[in-house]
Parts: C-alpha cells; structure tokens; sequence
C-alpha cells in the first residue's frame, strides 16, 4: 500500500505544481493583456478564451494536490466537535462515498471528452480550441484527485495518530 500512496502523492504533487506554474503563466497573460491595452490600444484577443482554459486547469489539476495537503474545505464546525474515534469511524464512509462521486464525475467527463474529439468540437473564440483538450486536462485531474482518494481511504493508522496530534496543538 505504500507504493500506491508515494504513486498517489507523486501525481498529486506533479498536478500541484503544474496548476502553481499555470497561475504564473495566467498572471503573465493578463499581465501582457494589461500592457497591450494601455500602450498600444489594442487587445490580444484571446486572453479572456486562454484565461479561463487555465483557471480550470489549475482548479482540477490541483484538488489532488489541495486533499494531500489537508487543506479542502471542511466543516470544521462540526468536525472539530467530534471525538478523534468518530472521526476516524466517520472516516471511511465518506471518503468511499466521496470516492463514488469523483468516479461517476470523472467517467461523465471521459465521455463527454471522447465525443467532443470524435466530433471535432471547437470552440466559438477566436483561438477555435479544441474542446477537447481543456476537457482531458479536467479529466486528467479528476483521475489524480481520485486517486489520491483511494490513497487516503486506505491510508495507514499514523495518518490518524497524526491527526490527533494536531487536533490537540
């Protein structure tokens, strides 16, 4: 199981890093967009059709990354309420039931990207994106964030000794 879990948090890193060189690479874009604007009066034209292919890149190539990290968002009202044992009862439960989620998402996602490439589907911008690829980016992502799910229902009981430890700092 430990290979499984360095292969899950490998991916998950890779993914990270990607969606952190993405958001440079968004910040640049609007920055140039900005510049062209102001200096020259004119627009690239493709920004805002760029801009939004990377902001869903960054969103999904980095939920693998963000659940490695323990920094989903989490009822924390609540959770913290609960004793360390009902959490880790709790804990496989909804991570399994997060698991059949990511899993009927993802598959819709492969699907709806598969028919976008069989039928050669555009995009309406000036750029003419092929939908097809910021949709594989999604599902790409949607798969390491899967994975690092199943990584976590099985992960070991120091993971919640862990937990614990922090709960009490």
């Amino acid at each position: 199981m430990n290979v499984f879990r360095s292969i899950a948090d490998r991916l998950s890193v890779i993914g990270g890093y990607i969606a952190g060189i993405l958001i440079f690479i968004l910040m640049l874009l609007i920055l140039f967009e900005i510049a062209l604007r102001n200096l020259a009066g004119r627009s690239t034209q493709f920004t805002e059709e760029m801009g939004g292919y990377i902001l869903v890149a960054v969103a999904f190539l980095g939920l693998a990354y963000t659940l490695r990290a323990r920094a989903h968002v989490r009822v924390r009202l609540l959770i913290d309420r609960l004793s360390y044992k009902t959490r880790y009862v709790l804990h496989f439960p909804v991570t399994l039931l997060s698991i059949v989620v990511v899993t009927v998402g993802l598959s819709r996602a492969f699907v709806t990207t598969w028919r976008s490439y069989e039928s050669g589907v555009i995009s309406l911008g000036i750029v003419g994106t092929p939908q097809y690829l910021p949709q594989l980016v999604m599902v790409v992502g949607m798969a390491i964030f899967l994975i690092q799910l199943i990584a976590l229902l099985f992960s070991s009981r120091s993971h919640w000794e862990e937990e614990e430890r922090r709960s009490h700092n």
